[in-house]
């Protein structure tokens, strides 16, 4: 009956070292646990952040590609109103480099004369 008695208690033994094993594994499984969700939380946040930071410059770019395509059917209706190769237009130019032209020749003194800024003169 001795015998017995001790058996039961060496199992009780072994039984609570197990248990208490269990326990610290179960402790550091759940400091694990703990740390990989703090990490996913840092990730989720840099993720969401960096999302918002994309879908901001992509509107941005967006915003610049619509701006371009008006400058661009800007620039296309501007060249069907005026064609360079048209007389009128070719004409209008002429005469426009041929004043111009004219009036460089002729206003040397004016140039000369042209004061800039805090009374500096322009020689």
């Amino acid at each position: 009956m001795q015998s017995e008695l001790d058996l039961l208690k060496q199992r009780i033994i072994e039984l609570e070292t197990e248990n208490a094993e269990l326990k610290a594994k179960e402790a550091m499984f759940m400091a694990r646990i703990m740390e990989l969700e703090q990490n996913a939380k840092k990730v989720i946040m840099k993720l969401e952040r960096s999302t918002k930071e994309s879908k901001k410059r992509f509107a941005k770019l967006e915003q610049k590609q619509l701006q371009n395509d008006a400058v661009d059917r800007l620039d296309n209706s501007s060249e069907s109103i005026i064609n360079a190769s048209d007389p009128i237009y070719v004409n209008i130019n002429a005469i426009f480099i041929e004043a111009s032209s004219k009036v460089l020749r002729n206003s040397n003194y004016w140039f000369k004369n042209i004061t800039i800024g805090d009374g500096c003169r322009m020689i």
